[in-house]
């Protein structure tokens, strides 16, 4: 085979690579956020003896009080995914700042995934690739391949620190 074609196929395997990896980080982020169960209808079969009325009766009365909540699920329904969460945080931190901190830590170690890859990606392209016949490209990538690992680090191992020391306090 020549050169071109070695490197075409290395090229296409490397964007084979990149959108593998973004397609995996993307669709399995789906399950890491909390999801808020459905409200639930309760389904009664009605009958004609005397008890199955008095449950009735206790059910449609439970209804009733549940309507008095009503307020609650409208300001429940309102809010976005984001702020529901940041108030899941808020509970959990017990302080407003540090839930908003930690919602925004989680913000930024799920995005950097794939940032981080595309970047590594893209610097062994230019390391291995275009960086055998062009010295500057090697240099580089290899900046690019150093810099984008200690950020993917740095991304995924700040939420963990932060939680131990918010934890500890």
């Amino acid at each position: 085979m020549k050169k071109e074609q070695i490197k075409k196929i290395i090229m296409f395997l490397v964007v084979l690579v990149v959108i593998t990896a973004f397609g995996s980080f993307t669709l399995g982020t789906e399950h890491t956020m909390l999801s808020t169960p459905t409200n639930e209808e309760i389904v009664i079969e009605k009958e004609d003896t005397v008890e199955n009325n008095e449950k009735i009766d206790n059910v449609e009365e439970n209804i009733d009080d549940a309507d008095l909540n009503s307020a609650s699920e409208k300001v429940l329904k309102n809010m976005t995914k984001k702020e529901k969460r940041i108030a899941e945080l808020t509970d959990k931190y017990n302080d407003g700042f540090y839930g908003t901190v930690a919602y925004y830590l989680e913000v930024v170690q799920k995005y950097s995934l794939p940032i981080c890859f595309i970047g590594l990606t893209l610097g062994f392209f230019n390391f291995l690739i275009i960086g055998n016949k062009k010295l500057d490209k090697k240099e580089q990538g290899f900046g690019w391949i150093v810099g984008f690992t200690i950020g993917l680090v740095v991304f995924n191992v700040m939420p963990l620190i932060f939680a131990l020391f918010v934890a500890g306090r």
